[in-house]
């Protein structure tokens, strides 16, 4: 070979891209291969890496020769030129992300406001192309129903620590426990035990990044008390309704969406009494009354302030002609009136 390559004069440059992404034992293959059998005249070899990350899986392989910088000095035997690319400057990726995100998200309100944490959180290009790849897609998988603020947050808990997204995904009553008790609802935890759980996601966190993600977790699941309105119209993640949505990518299978809420909203002001009863009944076919009641009030929460009165009271008068559950029959009706009688008094 070295024959052919000086008799064409020939010169060969061969790139070796992402060599970091190997195993140690990979690496040290791939060094040697260069230095011991392809080492040929008129060939180059142009190697693109982490360095730190290169010389870490190499001080890992020689640890037992007692060398703390036995990885630094194995790569000067074998690089001739190291060429040191600065790193990307934080407003180059700043705008880098602003752009994809603008692209990707469908509802840019709060986009400055997040790029707060996710800026804090990733540091290089490869790092935020895994975050937009993973967002683009709960996005397209059904995220479009829920708060866009909580899902670019909790996925970016995802591409950065699988773990604490995984644990927070298990910790559902204990996080948005302490939410619930302005809805007559005791609250099982205290604030330190709640405070105790949040310290516990942080654990396996880099201590570099721990405030990040603690700021971020405080972010989703305030420990200020947040109106229970307030969280469903906003869709959050505290709310124990919302909760299970960000962790899967389609609605549930027993949770009536919102595309259907917001579409029986749009259409009470045409329909006649008996058609709003029919509407209601064909929910009830499919739904238990706790879901449908949800959705009812969800229906008179977010229309607009002045057709709110006339919705709760179109709603009062025709849930005593609908169907009747086995379960709960007109008591569970007279509650549901009561809850329609509370929206009327605050609104």
């Amino acid at each position: 070979i070295n024959a052919a390559l000086n008799t064409e004069n020939t010169h060969v440059i061969v790139y070796i891209d992402d060599l970091d992404r190997l195993d140690k034992d990979e690496m040290r293959i791939v060094f040697r291969l260069i230095r011991q059998v392809a080492d040929f005249d008129n060939v180059i070899y142009i190697i693109a890496m982490d360095h730190d990350m290169v010389t870490r899986s190499l001080d890992a392989f020689y640890e037992g020769d007692g060398n703390a910088n036995a990885g630094q000095a194995f790569l000067e035997k074998i690089i001739q030129m190291p060429i040191l690319l600065p790193r990307i400057q934080p407003n180059v990726l700043r705008q880098y992300a602003t752009e994809k995100l603008m692209d990707i998200l469908p509802d840019k309100e709060s986009l400055a406001e997040v790029l707060i944490y996710l800026c804090a959180l990733f540091n290089t290009k490869r790092e935020w192309n895994r975050y937009l790849n993973q967002l683009s897609v709960v996005i397209e998988f059904g995220a479009r129903e829920l708060n866009m603020f909580d899902v670019c947050l909790i996925e970016a808990i995802k591409v950065f620590d699988p773990k604490v997204y995984a644990m927070i995904g298990q910790s559902k009553n204990a996080l948005c426990s302490k939410l619930e008790v302005n809805v007559g609802h005791q609250n099982p935890f205290t604030d330190e035990e709640i405070t105790d759980i949040q310290e516990d996601l942080l654990n396996s966190v880099v201590p570099n990044k721990r405030n990040v993600v603690k700021s971020i977790i405080k972010q989703l699941f305030p420990q200020a008390l947040v109106n229970e309105k307030e969280k469903h119209i906003t869709k959050r993640i505290c709310s124990k309704h919302y909760f299970d949505k960000y962790f899967v990518l389609d609605v549930l299978d027993d949770s009536i969406s919102d595309e259907e809420i917001e579409t029986l909203r749009d259409d009470y002001k045409s329909q006649s009494d008996k058609e709003l009863v029919d509407s209601i009944d064909s929910l009830l076919d499919i739904y238990n009354y706790d879901e449908v009641n949800r959705a009812l009030n969800m229906m008179v929460i977010r229309s607009v302030e002045e057709d709110r009165k006339n919705l709760a009271v179109k709603i009062m008068r025709v849930l005593p002609l609908c169907k009747e559950n086995n379960r709960y029959g007109y008591y569970y009706n007279g509650i549901m009136l009561d809850s329609y009688a509370m929206l009327l008094m605050n609104h």
